[in-house]
């Protein structure tokens, strides 16, 4: 093979590979602890993300909405550790975090993920309101 055409199709295919690397998206993370009402840790808990394309505001017109980018998954699910810390991979946006576990009222809050930086959180679960009905 001609030394400069081999060169020429070394050069190409250098090309193709550095635009696949420019082509992947940032990723961004969430990390967060739940605890229950008395601040202890919360092990083996669900903990949902449901993607939020509005964050909570709403838009009519196009030209004052800003568009965010769709992640490849709308819901995300993972379970606490026993020190009740929690960790995920996920597209950069805004997401509702949703954490439930039997025996306790589930609790939510609104997170906003940015790529290529780590949030935390720290989620409570809520004190329950006894009440007897007569």
């Amino acid at each position: 093979m001609n030394a400069s055409l081999f060169l020429a199709r070394l050069a190409l295919i250098g090309t193709f590979a550095s635009c696949n690397v420019l082509a992947v998206s940032a990723e961004a993370t969430l990390s967060g602890t739940l605890l229950d009402p008395q601040g202890a840790a919360v092990p083996n808990a669900v903990i949902d993300l449901r993607w939020n394309d509005t964050s909570g505001e709403m838009c009519w017109t196009a030209p004052h909405c800003r568009k965010q980018r769709r992640p490849h998954k709308r819901f995300l699910h993972v379970r606490t550790d026993n020190a009740g810390r929690f960790s995920m991979e996920l597209s950069p946006g805004n997401y509702d975090v949703f954490a439930h576990l039997d025996g306790f009222a589930p609790t939510c809050t609104e997170v906003s993920a940015e790529a290529d930086k780590t949030t935390t959180i720290e989620l409570r679960f809520p004190r329950y309101v006894v009440t007897s009905v007569q």
